[in-house]
């Protein structure tokens, strides 16, 4: 009887450039969108694709010998790893939004001693109404330091709006605390 051989079938090693960095690449240009925050612009989100590559390649790589297969593989890795980045996406920006809430709450029921002081403060901008609250709770020193180095107006503000991280540099913050201040006065 004759002897049968088995044929061992070649061994598939995916390469990341052509197809499977093409089809990365359309995926990710339809739905970085989803993970923008998390993950950051193009580049990283296909950094991350090229790591779930490498992890399907380390995981099957003796073991798929048909590259649809392994392109099927490497498909539900990238999707399933998108639906949890987005999730913490989705997560990390909810935090966000009501962090910046919490803020705006507090800086919008400033007291400041009196009713009219207050009154005329409650006019001002919330960039204003954040780097008041910042000198309200900084220690006495800080601001002693801080005031012996201003020289001018603009760099005073932004000084201040960068210690009481207002993201949105209002260099006018002096120059309206001044004009509130002089109206008060008189």
């Amino acid at each position: 009887m004759a002897e049968r051989i088995h044929l061992k079938k070649p061994i598939y090693i995916p390469e990341w450039k052509g197809v499977f960095e093409n089809w990365t690449k359309a995926y990710v240009a339809k739905n970085a969108w989803r993970v923008r925050s998390h993950l950051g612009d193009f580049e990283d989100v296909m950094q991350a694709c090229g790591e779930a590559f490498a992890d399907c390649v380390r995981l099957y790589a003796g073991k798929v010998d048909n590259p649809r297969w392994f392109m099927s593989l490497y498909k539900q890795a990238v999707i399933t790893r998108f639906i949890d980045w987005a999730k913490k996406d989705a997560r990390l920006r909810s935090t966000q939004q009501e962090f910046a809430e919490e803020i705006k709450e507090t800086h919008q029921d400033l007291e400041y001693g009196s009713a009219e002081l207050s009154a005329a403060l409650a006019e001002g901008s919330g960039e204003l109404k954040q780097v008041l609250s910042m000198i309200l709770n900084a220690p006495s020193e800080l601001l002693g330091i801080m005031l012996q180095d201003a020289s001018d107006a603009v760099r005073w503000s932004r000084r201040l709006c960068r210690m009481a991280k207002v993201y949105k540099v209002n260099e006018n913050v002096v120059s309206e605390l001044r004009s509130i201040l002089t109206k008060e006065i008189e």
